[in-house]
């Protein structure tokens, strides 16, 4: 569902001309990205018996952000189109009942 914003924000920001998909795709893939970095982290702070390093790394984790960021993005573009749709309704609706002649 959402591989259209890193498909068309990185594409418009290659091409100079960055737009807000742009801005959700490095958002949300610089949390996606740190995440991922956090993890590897955690596992070589596991692996070499080194706690600090675990504590460290393991509050930044922000998996959910990117999630967040791509969820909110998606319902409020559903919710747009909803809205749209029911004043496109309203409008169909009122239009015919307005009288074409009017004189002032």
């Amino acid at each position: 569902i959402n591989r259209k914003y890193y498909q068309v924000g990185f594409k418009t920001l290659f091409h100079g001309s960055p737009n807000m998909d742009s801005l959700i795709a490095l958002g949300s893939g610089a949390a996606l990205i740190y995440g991922i970095f956090a993890i590897f982290r955690i596992g070589y702070g596991l692996g070499h018996n080194e706690p600090e390093i675990v504590d460290r790394y393991l509050s930044d984790l922000y998996f959910e952000s990117a999630a967040m960021i791509l969820t909110l993005i998606t319902l409020g573009k559903y919710l747009l189109l909803l809205w749209q749709g029911q004043m496109l309704e309203l409008l169909l609706v009122t239009v015919p009942i307005l009288p074409l002649n009017q004189q002032i």
